[in-house]
């Protein structure tokens, strides 16, 4: 398989402080943080919300976006819990979660991408549990 940045999309259960839920999830090798919808985020658990919101702009160079605050959550992908800081945004367009680089470092995954969608899949060989749980 041929690894390059790219995406891979997945339904997970996530787990908040308040309750879980199954979402829309994509794996980003080109976002440089962790998001979720505002929606999704105030059911699923308590936001610490940022005095002032953030502006983020896309790759694209145009598109902002705000990040309002972050909430911790717990995302079960194949069997394997990553529970990581997520970052809340007012709007995410299409996906309900989009996991980064920084969760994939932490967790040592990796994305395998094949030469077509359905030969894509997350590399869990070197899959490093986190020793300390955030809630």
């Amino acid at each position: 398989m041929v690894s390059y940045m790219g995406k891979i999309e997945r339904r997970i259960v996530v787990k908040g402080d308040k309750e879980s839920a199954t979402v829309n999830a994509l794996f980003d090798s080109g976002s440089a943080k962790t998001f979720i919808k505002k929606d999704i985020a105030e059911r699923l658990c308590s936001i610490q919300y940022h005095d002032e919101p953030i502006e983020i702009t896309l790759a694209d160079g145009c598109t902002t976006i705000k990040e309002i605050g972050i909430c911790v959550l717990k995302m079960e992908v194949d069997g394997h819990v990553l529970d990581d800081v997520v970052h809340v945004l007012e709007i995410l367009n299409g996906k309900d979660l989009f996991i980064g680089v920084p969760t994939l470092q932490k967790f040592n995954l990796y994305l395998r991408f094949g030469k077509s969608p359905g030969e894509d899949s997350i590399d869990f060989s070197q899959f490093r549990e986190e020793l300390n749980e955030l809630f």
